[in-house]
């Protein structure tokens, strides 16, 4: 297809016998480089990784995609965030929170059978149902952190009425909230963590936005 020879490392433009265009320099023609497409090699396109990812039950959050060592935001099936790269994902890498709770759950080899539930309450993971919850919050809210309206990216589910003072209300999706890393963790430097209540939260929505937010509880 190219019109034009300068030298060896010119990339030129082919088109292979199968009608994929391609481009090469002749000095790797001549060492065999062929067409991407038909040897397996073509990079995907974005929606090819995620199609790709979602048909494992898991959720693309990155919305974009360079190559296969690329760092991609996922989401699992159960509703936990973490960092992989197409490449590892493709060679089986999955969600690590969900391998830890495999490991450290009542049927992995880590589970300690001594500790009491208010132990167990310091590591929220390994609660049943609380996965469920913080998914549940996320798709009511459209993965929006509902003070600054972020889409997407880092996401916390937080408990409107605290997790330690409230544990009737740990799982009420009524009392969760989506909000982004960054508006969650600037909520918690003014009330810390614990004891905390809607009129803290309304305060402090007020503060940001100069208006509150429509809760139910």
């Amino acid at each position: 297809m190219s019109q034009e020879y300068q030298n060896s490392k010119q990339k030129l433009e082919y088109i292979c016998p199968n009608g994929h265009r391609y481009k090469t320099g002749w000095s790797k023609f001549k060492q065999g480089d062929r067409c991407a497409h038909c040897s397996g090699n073509a990079k995907p396109s974005y929606q090819e990784v995620k199609n790709y990812i979602e048909s494992y039950g898991y959720k693309l959050l990155s919305k974009d995609f360079k190559n296969s060592n690329q760092k991609l935001l996922t989401l699992c099936d159960k509703g936990h965030e973490y960092w992989t790269r197409f490449s590892y994902f493709k060679h089986g890498h999955r969600c690590r929170t969900c391998q830890y709770i495999n490991y450290r759950g009542p049927s992995g080899p880590c589970w300690k059978h001594t500790l009491t539930e208010a132990d167990r309450q310091k590591d929220r993971n390994l609660v049943p149902g609380y996965s469920d919850w913080r998914k549940a919050v996320y798709e009511r809210d459209d993965y929006t952190c509902r003070i600054c309206n972020k889409k997407g990216g880092r996401l916390n589910a937080h408990h409107v009425y605290s997790y330690n003072t409230h544990p009737e209300l740990r799982m009420s999706v009524d009392n969760g909230i989506c909000l982004c890393k960054q508006c969650h963790a600037e909520f918690h430097s003014y009330f810390k963590r614990g004891s905390n209540t809607l009129d803290q939260f309304q305060w402090f929505v007020l503060r940001k936005i100069g208006t509150t937010l429509d809760i139910n509880l």
